[in-house]
């Protein structure tokens, strides 16, 4: 009975926290059926924390100590701060943080600083399911560089286009012009490549310095199949018109930013 009573603590912490976990799940099942956050990746987030951890699982339990509430107490008020924040403002981001954050501090809480060690990572994976439209305003020498790499390789190709903005237009036949918006800013796509990469090396890559590796090639890689996304929308649109372009751009999901 001694075995299961070692868990009562992490179960009331749970239980207990369950009042700021709940409005954060509600604000992100809102974030993932909304069609203009672009965000059909978040339901694998939670899928792919809850397997890390699972693969982390008899580490995990080695690693099960005495309960040290006070060294959790920092990470319990700042997530604290952040629901107050979120409730009161209204700010659905500050109340997810503080969901992640109260989770980060139950290992810590419960069973010790080792356990804290193995299971900081798959919580911290949760993280991604909030909303990155915020950053869109941010991303504007993003969207211009593609735009740039892009025309410079049109005109190589003998296709006659020029940069105004964040916009590519055409000055062949047939016209044609693409607007790289807020939502093909390509920062969606980084952000679940970063969940991807992070997930894969916590399951494939042994050593520290490989993990972050590949998760910071996440980088280069949704630069480049922005402008791989840019340039397969212009040849369609060269190729069949605008009309042809816009279906491939609107169902091409592997390449949407």
């Amino acid at each position: 009975m001694s075995r299961y009573l070692r868990h009562l603590p992490c179960a009331l912490f749970l239980l207990c926290s369950l009042a700021w976990v709940f409005p954060a799940v509600n604000e992100t099942i809102g974030a993932m059926t909304d069609a203009s956050q672009n965000m059909e990746y978040v339901w694998l987030v939670p899928v792919l924390a809850a397997a890390v951890l699972w693969a982390r699982r008899k580490p995990l339990l080695a690693s099960l100590g005495a309960p040290n509430p006070l060294a959790a107490l920092p990470l319990i008020l700042v997530a604290a701060a952040f629901f107050f924040l979120g409730a009161r403002g209204g700010q659905s981001r500050f109340i997810q943080t503080a969901a992640v954050l109260l989770l980060l501090a139950a290992p810590l809480a419960c069973y010790g600083k080792s356990a804290f060690k193995v299971a900081w990572f798959p919580i911290i994976l949760l993280a991604f399911v909030m909303p990155v439209g915020f950053l869109d305003n941010f991303t504007v020498p993003l969207r211009k560089a593609s735009v740039t790499v892009t025309a410079v390789i049109l005109n190589g190709l003998g296709i006659e286009v020029h940069q105004q903005g964040t916009a590519i237009i055409s000055t062949g036949v047939p016209p044609f012009q693409l607007d790289v918006a807020d939502p093909c800013s390509g920062i969606r796509s980084l952000v679940a490549l970063f969940v991807g990469t992070a997930a894969y090396g916590a399951f494939m890559l042994r050593g520290v310095w490989r993990r972050w590796a590949l998760f910071l090639s996440s980088l280069p890689i949704a630069f480049l199949g922005n402008i791989l996304r840019l340039l397969l929308t212009a040849f369609t649109c060269k190729l069949w018109g605008q009309s042809a372009g816009m279906v491939l751009h609107d169902n091409a999901l592997f390449i949407v930013a």
